[in-house]
């Protein structure tokens, strides 16, 4: 969390405070995990192979991503059949809604902490 923080104040230091920065620096996202979320804002029920190439990524590493994505609550996954045979999944981004409220939520709780750091070490 402490480089997450340090990323957050050089970057608002430097006046270059992105709104999909704020979002990668909240969720811990890599570069490739952003680009897969940006992909997603255009690929509504996008599978792997699709945002792989969006992203001009091996499948493997969309994959990855996507996991994350979904692990952070960034993303939903929903199994669809296939028009042949078997299954395939799809992925979607959530709403700017919810981004934003998943966000202010981690950024609250990450204050939290800082503010009662801050308060032990003003007790000590």
């Amino acid at each position: 969390m402490l480089q997450q923080f340090r990323k957050i104040s050089k970057m608002s230091k430097e006046s270059k405070f992105e709104c999909i920065d704020v979002i990668g620096c909240v969720f811990n996202l890599t570069l490739t995990d952003i680009s897969t979320f940006e992909a997603l804002t255009w690929n509504h029920g996008a599978t792997t192979k699709e945002i792989a190439k969006r992203i001009e990524k091996d499948r493997s590493t969309a994959h990855r991503s996507l996991e994350k994505l979904v692990a952070c609550g960034l993303s939903q996954k929903e199994k669809v059949a296939n028009e042949t045979r078997g299954y395939s999944y799809v992925y979607t981004r959530i709403s700017d809604r919810d981004l934003y409220l998943k966000a202010k939520s981690n950024i609250d709780k990450c204050y939290e902490k800082i503010e009662g750091a801050l308060h032990k070490l003003k007790h000590d």
